[in-house]
């Protein structure tokens, strides 16, 4: 009797998921969804399954009313959670029950600001890469920053802060850069000043531990993509550009900014990485 009762219970949840009820929808065609199934804002949408050109399954949320001005979102399905992954706004790449808790959220806290109110948000640890460790790991970094703009673009921000380790430091030495420079683009976009801290991660370090065969990045690489722009803002002080150190007055408030991720190294002569061991185990 218990399992019986148990395994209706199973076929309940999966039927509906009180998370994300556009879950169940999994056999090919179209749709109508709303507010039941916790749409974007609760508007009506179609809802598309098919297969794309990789066979993959994947979700489309199209607009029913194109009057309404509404945004197309997609997702896909994940073989090793067996379930799809977020919806994401197919412009902004931004997760749109990401973007509502944060509206919620920005909400919630305005009710606390007071006038003198100075408003720091921080964030760490993106690990952005090209490619997954495994399929339950997406590489998201590039997208946590465009939805952490939300709070700056809600009026809640007065500096923003990335706290370091914005690469997991595992891809080729380009694709680091290049994903480096996207999110630098990212997070210094609008008219909020910005702080962007180095973290042990961020010199590639992973990728060389494992292709020991030359440096992927060169001396100072994190430093000069991501360091240039950030002394250049008017609001931001600095005695010395090439430690990582800053500071930020309000008033008569400091913010001192300071580097602790240094990972000393010598390049020998095959071109390799030589780690200081003594130093990199005592900070």
């Amino acid at each position: 009797m218990l399992r019986k009762i148990q395994s209706n219970l199973n076929k309940l949840k999966r039927k509906v998921d009180p998370f994300d009820n556009m879950q169940r929808f999994t056999k090919v065609g179209q749709y109508h969804v709303g507010a039941v199934e916790a749409t974007p804002h609760r508007q009506n949408y179609y809802l598309v399954v098919k297969y794309n050109n990789q066979n993959v399954l994947k979700q489309y949320l199209i607009p029913e009313d194109e009057h309404l001005e509404l945004k197309s979102y997609q997702r896909s399905w994940s073989k090793k959670l067996k379930r799809f992954h977020a919806f994401e706004e197919i412009s902004s790449k931004r997760r749109y029950i990401m973007q509502e808790n944060i509206e919620k959220f920005s909400e919630r806290v305005k009710k606390f600001i007071q006038p003198n109110t100075f408003n720091i948000g921080l964030i760490t640890d993106t690990f952005d890469r090209q490619l997954m460790a495994s399929e339950n790991l997406k590489s998201d970094g590039l997208q946590q920053i465009e939805e952490f703009n939300t709070l700056g673009e809600l009026g809640l921000l007065d500096l923003k802060v990335h706290l370091g380790n914005w690469i997991s430091g595992c891809d080729e030495g380009y694709t680091s850069q290049k994903r480096l420079i996207d999110m630098r683009n990212a997070f210094q976009d609008g008219q909020i000043p910005f702080v962007n801290l180095k973290g042990n991660c961020d010199d590639n370090d992973s990728y060389d531990e494992q292709e020991p065969k030359w440096p992927s990045f060169g001396e100072r690489e994190f430093e000069d993509i991501m360091w240039h722009k950030m002394y250049q803002q008017e609001a931001l002080s600095f005695i010395y550009s090439g430690n990582g150190v800053s500071y930020y007055d309000y008033q008569n408030f400091r913010i001192i900014f300071i580097n602790t991720s240094d990972l000393p190294y010598d390049i020998d002569s095959h071109g390799q990485k030589r780690f200081n061991t003594k130093k990199n185990t005592g900070r």
